[in-house]
């Protein structure tokens, strides 16, 4: 027997140099952009596909700093976050950056960076590539158009006028700004009497006027019906009275359309901030109280709030009242709204919703204790008991022997933005003895905007508790795609804003479409709640949603009848 046998031509073909050679070719060849580098960031090797990712020659690269091709253009991406390569103990890091290439807008793109283990004295190259998410964020802000811009005008839409007030706010301190409503009065006989075509001429004529007078254009909205908003911020009252004295002046003169003149009876309507209200709604609830009290008049004029007048805030204050003593006495209790296949039919779960009787008050809807609860501070305590009786009811279900199905409790933004959310959701789910997957906490949209750090730390927590995580309210704010990104919901509810009138808007049908492809995408269910109407459902199905809640189904029940409904639309 020969002791040192020829060499295969397969073992030859697998040598260090062939090997080498091949290693070589996918390089130069393979589609994702590779760059190889050295521990401080100099480029050592790029293949052709980052040179084509960044336009610029390969030569041309080879040499330069990795992070000069970095650019800072994503408002979530701060130079903390970026990997620190330099570092001895680097290893591997993966995410979002922004390209440089060549004259055009910075690319969105996806970067492995991981160091290649060749050298003993842990001076490693490194190797990084990059994936484009160009496609990705282009339909990310079709989106975002969608739901952010009005068809007509071109302006930002009231959900995004929400927006700004609530980041004005938060970032106001101790300033302070004004909000304009601007109501073009006899627009909608115009659009009665002219048509749509004519109506809408007339609507983006006065949209440019209003952008001239304003300091900050994109600070005007149009919010519907003929109504305008305008946020102004860091400025006088007397400033903000001129500007509403200028946008009657301009909303007054005649609109031409070809030879016809039209002629509005514009009312504006002022608020300010924050001594007429520290959040969104009450602000624009005071600002149209204040446009209402103008439109009385019998000649076109301005209005400005003032607390005195408003009957709301003395039902706020016995509402707060009333709403200290809640738990304590009893008065809270919850209903349970049944959640059902699109498909099958079949019941998947149920929220829980809280209800409020005050011997006093009577039943107090949800609408109006809610928010007062949430800016009293009333809702830390009253959540906290909803949290408990909603996993005493689950597992009292349980126990008698009814559908297991997981069960939906809405945590408020004060909940999530405390420390100890997650230690009081495992402190009731071990006080009853409930297995935390039939328990789904769901969090409102705003509140990714509003503090995301500290709720991305939150939700994690949450997340490693085992307990399921839904994203309420999702197309009210439309939070960012990189939010999506950072935590895995497992379920993803489509406010009932775009459910309403989704059977005759095809754009609301669009924008749903829109929603369950991303959701799908991320591996997420798609509910759409608010369901009243079969031609509803059916478009919603057709649409990529995958369950649903309404009044279709069933209206919130008590728990004996939520209970026995759910045992009798069980899927067995």
């Amino acid at each position: 027997m020969d002791e040192h046998p020829t060499p295969s031509s397969s073992d030859q073909e697998s040598g260090p140099g062939e090997r080498h050679r091949i290693s070589a070719m996918v390089f130069e060849h393979i589609g994702e952009a590779v760059a190889i580098t050295n521990r401080s960031g100099r480029i050592m090797l790029a293949n052709p596909a980052f040179a084509r990712f960044v336009r610029q020659p390969v030569h041309h690269i080879v040499g330069q700093q990795l992070d000069h091709f970095l650019a800072s253009h994503d408002p979530d991406l701060h130079p903390a976050s970026l990997p620190k390569w330099q570092q001895a103990d680097f290893h591997e890091w993966n995410g979002v950056v922004w390209l440089h290439c060549g004259d055009i807008t910075p690319v969105p793109a996806r970067m492995t960076l991981t160091d290649i283990p060749v050298f003993a004295d842990q001076s490693h190259p490194l190797i990084a590539c990059f994936t484009d998410l160009s496609s990705q964020y282009r339909q990310q802000r079709q989106l975002w158009e969608l739901a952010h811009r009005d068809r007509i005008t071109g302006l930002p839409n009231f959900r995004s006028f929400e927006e700004k007030i609530q980041h004005a706010l938060l970032a106001s301190g101790h300033k302070f700004g004004h909000i304009l409503l601007i109501h073009a009065g006899g627009i909608a006989e115009i659009f009665g009497a002219h048509g749509h075509l004519v109506g809408e001429q007339v609507l983006r004529a006065l949209s440019t006027r209003l952008k001239h007078l304003c300091p900050q254009p994109e600070d005007v909205a149009y919010l519907d019906s003929g109504v305008f908003g305008v946020l102004l911020t860091g400025r006088e009252h007397q400033e903000a009275l001129a500007l509403a004295r200028d946008s009657l002046d301009a909303l007054m003169a005649s609109v031409q359309i070809d030879t016809q003149h039209f002629h509005l009876k514009p009312h504006v309507g002022v608020c300010d901030y924050p001594e007429s209200g520290a959040n969104t709604a009450d602000l624009i609830r005071h600002a149209r109280l204040a446009l209402h009290e103008a439109e009385l008049a019998v000649t076109p004029g301005v209005r400005a709030f003032s607390l005195e007048q408003d009957a709301s805030v003395r039902e706020r204050l016995t509402l707060e009242s009333h709403l200290s003593n809640a738990v304590k006495h009893g008065e809270l209790y919850l209903h349970f709204q049944p959640q059902v296949s699109l498909e099958k039919h079949h019941c998947i779960g149920a929220e829980a919703l809280l209800r409020w009787h005050n011997a006093s008050l009577g039943h107090i809807s949800p609408t109006r204790f809610i928010p007062v609860a949430e800016a009293s501070g009333a809702m830390l305590r009253i959540g906290s008991w909803v949290l408990d009786e909603a996993c005493r009811q689950q597992r009292a279900w349980q126990k008698e022997g009814r559908l297991h199905v997981p069960l939906a409790v809405n945590v408020s933004a004060p909940q999530v933005l405390e420390d100890d959310l997650p230690e009081a959701v495992e402190s009731a789910l071990s006080r009853h003895g409930l297995a935390p997957r039939w328990l789904e906490i769901e969090i409102t949209e705003g509140l990714l905007l509003t503090d995301s750090h500290r709720a991305v730390q939150t939700l994690r927590k949450l997340a490693d508790l085992g307990v399921r995580l839904a994203l309420d309210d999702f197309g009210t704010g439309y939070a960012s795609f990189s939010y999506l990104q950072r935590f895995q919901f497992h379920r993803l509810k489509i406010d009932r804003s775009l459910v309403q009138q989704v059977a005759e808007r095809e754009r609301d049908a669009a924008i749903v479409r829109a929603i369950a492809g991303m959701g799908h995408a991320l591996g997420m269910e798609i509910l759409a709640e608010g369901i009243e109407q079969t031609a509803q459902a059916h478009i919603l199905g057709q649409n990529g949603c995958d369950t649903a809640q309404g009044f279709l189904y069933s209206r919130p029940l008590p728990a004996q009848t939520a209970g026995d409904w759910i045992d009798h639309h069980a899927h067995r």
